[in-house]
């Protein structure tokens, strides 16, 4: 006597179609439920209606950070998340990887000052792609999420700078462990991993990372006499230091660049928008010196 076994899909297959969709609809109702009871939601809702009474916006902006937060990420951008690796756009109207693709509960499983760290960091790393500094997957960006938590963000090793998003950033202890993969199962780079850890450790000050792997400044990182002081933009690094890849790093306690011999700049800062100012302009005055 032949026995046959039944699979989840192949049960699937042989339910009416009336049940699938009240299964669906059953999941799409567990899906809200549980954004509605998170405390995520009330402290975005109470943003919201603060901004409300203030009118500093409009409805249709209120209307639109209330869908973000409730409503799950859409078939189209759940299609873009779950298929290979996408080229960068080349034309007008072909798809774009959104960077803030934190929905429904995706977007509760984190705190309101997260998600907007996420949505930075992803937007730097989008930057890093458009300016030429990343090398592949090689371009690790980290910033700090929470000292209290004593936890890094960082991009996935495995994503090119254009794949990066705020949900598949990967959240990283101060030891190293990965506590959160995101939206994918890859870990992180862990060659590049130990410097931005030991800088953390070290300069207590800094909070975000931005490495800058262009032919220019590896150039300047392989000349003896470092980066000159010829331009306006040059002036404006300050202190800078220097360090050997197979050396323990000697860091100025006040630089907010090291140049890495052979391998190219890190830009240091207080906030990402600090490190991002020092990596745009030291990257260019790189490309004035060579």
């Amino acid at each position: 006597m032949s026995t046959r076994s039944y699979t989840l899909d192949s049960r699937s297959e042989k339910r009416p179609f009336g049940i699938l969709l009240d299964v669906e609809a059953l999941k799409r109702r567990r899906a809200v439920s549980q954004v509605l009871s998170g405390g995520t939601f009330k402290d975005e809702l109470e943003s919201i209606l603060k901004d409300q009474i203030g009118g500093s916006q409009k409805r249709s902006v209120v209307l639109k950070r209330l869908q973000d937060t409730v409503i799950p990420v859409s078939a189209l951008e759940a299609a873009r998340q779950s298929t290979t690796p996408l080229a960068p756009p080349l034309h007008v109207g072909e798809l774009i990887i959104s960077i803030n693709d934190l929905r429904g509960s995706n977007a509760s499983k984190y705190t309101i000052p997260e998600r907007q760290l996420r949505c930075k960091l992803a937007s730097v790393c989008r930057l890093s792609d458009l300016f030429g500094w990343s090398s592949l997957i090689h371009n690790l960006v980290t910033a700090v999420c929470s000292a209290a938590e004593r936890s890094v963000l960082a991009n996935a090793f495995g994503l090119m700078s254009y794949e990066v998003t705020a949900s598949n950033l990967v959240k990283i202890g101060l030891e190293g462990d990965v506590s959160d993969h995101g939206g994918t199962q890859f870990g992180v780079d862990h060659a590049s991993l130990p410097l931005h850890l030991a800088i953390y450790a070290t300069r207590q000050d800094v909070r975000c990372i931005i490495p800058v792997c262009n032919s220019a400044t590896v150039s300047v990182s392989c000349m003896n006499c470092g980066l000159l002081g010829i331009s306006e933009r040059a002036l404006m690094a300050g202190k800078i230091s220097y360090s050997n890849p197979d050396e323990d790093i000697c860091l100025d306690p006040t630089s907010k660049i090291l140049f890495v011999r052979g391998q190219g700049l890190l830009a240091f800062g207080q906030n990402i928008e600090e490190a991002f100012h020092y990596a745009y302009h030291v990257a260019k005055a790189c490309e004035i010196q060579v």
